[in-house]
Parts: C-alpha cells; structure tokens; sequence
C-alpha cells in the first residue's frame, strides 16, 4: 500500500507540474506585450509593433453562388482549388446552366471546363449542352469563364428560328 501512495503523489506531481507549464506557456505565447529590463534595473512593458505582411491579401470573388451536382461522383481538390463532377454533371450560375458528362471547375482561374464522357460501348455521350438565357446549344466542348460570362465553345450545333447552326470554334 505504501508504494502505491508514493506512485499516485509521484503522479499528481508531474500531472500538475505539467499542466501549469503547459498554461503558462500558452498564455506567453498569445501576450503580445514584451517585458525588458532597462539600464535600472526596472521592468519596462513594451508592445510588439512588428507586422507580418505589409500587403494585404485581396481575393476576387464571383458574383452569384456556383450550384453543381454529379450522378458519380464530386471531388475537391482543395490544393488546385477545382472541382471535378462526372456523369451527368450539372452547373448553375446565374443564368446559365451547363450539363455534360464531366465538368472541371477552377475556382483559381474562375473557369469551368465540359466534355463528354465515352460509355462502355466506346461512343461519345453526354455531349455538354449549354443554355444561357434562351439560347441552347449542344457541343463537343467547352470552357466557360465566370468573370466575363462568355465561353469557349468547340463543334457546337444550335437551332435558331428553326436555322440549324454549326460551328468548329464559336
């Protein structure tokens, strides 16, 4: 009985030796006032006036919230900032909706980029069809900039009062 006594205060001991420590390192470190001893020997309190970046960080960001959602799957990719969707992929942004088999959204350069998908019987399906207030056009590809509002369309094929248009790059 007697060496277990000795254990528990040993124990208690370094518990709260430690805790203390611990407390009173923690509270030095989030004190930004610095204590120094001047030529007589008084404490002098001095704060840190000491800044960690003179410019400050800026970020841009868009002016409507960017909707998605994917049959398969949604994977963020927090270190590029993009997001991948993949099949049956959807994007809304304002007035625009973009569907396709896969969309690649870039947040850092505020593109997104559609394409199709290729099933298991080697076709091109899903094709990226893009509507922007009442016009809607199915392509091959395309990239979408969500600062200037316009896209980078390949191959597209669009109906306009009953004119069938197609077009290698619009």
């Amino acid at each position: 009985m007697y060496t277990n006594i000795k254990h528990i205060v040993y124990f208690l001991f370094v518990f709260y030796f430690g805790i203390v420590t611990s407390f009173s390192q923690k509270k030095a470190e989030t004190n930004p006032v610095k204590t120094t001893r001047s030529n007589d020997t008084t404490l002098v309190k001095t704060a840190d006036t000491t800044r960690t970046d003179s410019i400050p960080l800026t970020r841009e960001y868009l002016e409507d919230n960017i909707k998605h959602k994917a049959l398969d799957y949604v994977y963020n990719d927090f270190e590029k900032e993009q997001v991948t969707l993949y099949n049956q992929a959807e994007l809304y942004y304002k007035d625009m909706e973009l569907k396709a088999g896969q969309i690649i959204i870039d947040y850092k350069k505020n593109l997104a980029y559609a394409k199709g998908i290729i099933d298991s019987t080697g076709a091109y399906v899903q094709k990226p069809v893009f509507k922007q207030g009442n016009q809607q056009s199915e392509q091959d590809s395309l990239i979408y900039n969500f600062k200037t509002e316009k896209a980078l369309i390949y191959r597209s094929k669009t109906e306009q009062q009953g004119v069938y248009i197609l077009g290698e790059l619009t």
